[in-house]
């Protein structure tokens, strides 16, 4: 069960136990309130099937989107690196997964304030609240997903640690209600995504790398 949503296993313990408690002393009307409460919670954080073909996850040569929303912006730093700004829906699918396969390099939390999801402000080298996991693949490349916090939004659940190594299109955490995501593609790669375009997690191609 647990499988498909991002509720943490012990929560949804105590809200069943909680359940069973309000159904023996609520009266009807305030216990169906709390049905449809339960009901919301697991359909905001259910887990969304990515949909994807078999070839897309074993490639090593692109980079998938690691996040479902539409595409704000295509950024460039000083250094010539080359990010997509992604912004996400506010009801879901709020899950975060690997835009190819590699192993995990590091993760970073940064404090800071939290922007408005459209914000200017969501850029490289930000000074907003965000959490930074950088990947590389057996080729070499690296990239990276900045997950920002936004007004509104939740606090970034990420379940990698460095040196864990994951499949393309593998589930590494979730932002409860959505944000802004930042993803650095690799040096020298060609990127396949235009400003406005829908994006989904695991389906679609962000950029294609070279060698």
């Amino acid at each position: 069960m647990m499988k498909r949503f991002f509720l943490k296993k012990d929560f949804v313990i105590k809200f069943v136990l909680l359940t069973i408690v309000f159904f023996l002393i609520l009266d009807i009307s305030l216990f169906i309130y709390w049905i449809l409460l339960m009901s919301s919670l697991i359909f905001f954080f259910r887990r969304n099937i990515v949909t994807y073909k078999n070839s897309l996850s074993n490639a090593v040569d692109i980079v998938l989107s690691p996040v479902t929303g539409r595409v704000t912006g295509l950024l460039k730093d000083n250094d010539g690196n080359q990010f997509i700004k992604i912004r996400m829906h506010t009801f879901g699918p709020y899950g975060l997964f690997l835009p190819y396969s590699s192993e995990i390099q590091m993760r970073q939390n940064f404090s800071g304030k939290k922007l408005w999801r459209g914000s200017k402000e969501i850029k490289p080298n930000s000074d907003a609240e965000r959490f930074l996991v950088e990947f590389k693949n057996k080729l070499g490349h690296i990239t990276s997903v900045e997950v920002f916090s936004c007004v509104f939004s939740g606090k970034p659940d990420v379940w990698l640690v460095a040196g864990d190594r994951g499949r393309s299109t593998a589930c590494f955490g979730y932002i409860p209600f959505g944000g802004s995501v930042l993803v650095k593609v690799p040096q020298g790669s060609n990127l396949l995504i235009n400003e406005n375009e829908k994006v989904r997690a695991g389906f679609t191609i962000l950029a294609g790398m070279k060698g």
